[in-house]
């Protein structure tokens, strides 16, 4: 990974342009002469370095810096579930059609802080805890999984299963979780997203049974084709 006194931080930007505040913030966080928290929260790194699912060169210099820093960090630390989160979807959207290009300078030290980010994460995994309606820690971290091990496609799906889509034909709700690509939605509770999502969509909606069936294969990769 590149120095963080390296000059050529000053041709890396991020969503907002010059990534000084970046390098300030990673210098804060290897400094470790404080509330490692608190110095994680000094900086809005999602915002500045995958903002709304672009990433930039800043990004790719980060992560390896990021990577080294979370590997001394308990499995269960929260912290580090959240750097790894952060480091598997922004993986994840470099694959994006208007991710900047990595420079080649960063493309050896990028690869290898995924390559360790995999390990990382699988150890992570264990540590997840369910909120009250989904497991959407555990989905994020199989999301990070899926990214750094190769499948951004995959990644995005897990990412963006607790999506809620509206269907073209007939205006319902497809809910993932809610409808028959869930086999165990019906037994648990029958819900106006079961009976409004994909078998709603899929069997009601016969006046354009082609566009609907098309729509239902294709709804969770939505977040993926709507940014590309």
């Amino acid at each position: 990974m590149i120095s963080l006194d390296d000059d050529r931080w000053t041709t890396l930007r991020h969503a907002y342009g010059d990534c000084s505040d970046t390098v300030d913030w990673l210098r804060r966080l290897h400094a470790r002469d404080g509330d490692l928290h608190a110095s994680l929260k000094s900086f809005d790194y999602w915002s500045a370095l995958c903002h709304q699912s672009s990433v930039y060169t800043a990004t790719y210099a980060t992560i390896p810096h990021l990577v080294a820093l979370l590997t001394p960090l308990p499995s269960g630390n929260r912290d580090r579930h959240d750097l790894l989160c952060f480091i598997g979807y922004s993986v994840a959207c470099r694959h994006l059609p208007d991710a900047d290009a990595i420079p080649d300078y960063l493309t050896s030290s990028y690869d290898s802080a995924v390559n360790e980010a995999v390990p990382l994460i699988a150890a992570s995994l264990p540590h997840t805890k369910e909120t009250e309606n989904t497991a959407s820690e555990l989905r994020r971290m199989m999301s990070a999984l899926a990214a750094c091990r190769g499948f951004p496609e995959l990644a995005f799906l897990l990412a963006d299963m607790d999506c809620s889509i509206e269907c073209p034909a007939c205006y319902g709700l497809i809910e993932p979780f809610e409808c028959n690509l869930n086999l165990l939605a019906g037994q648990c509770r029958t819900t106006w997203f079961l009976r409004k999502g994909l078998r709603h969509t899929a069997v009601v909606c016969s006046s354009r049974p082609l566009l609907a069936g098309s729509f239902v294969v294709q709804a969770s990769f939505a977040s993926f084709r709507a940014v590309s």
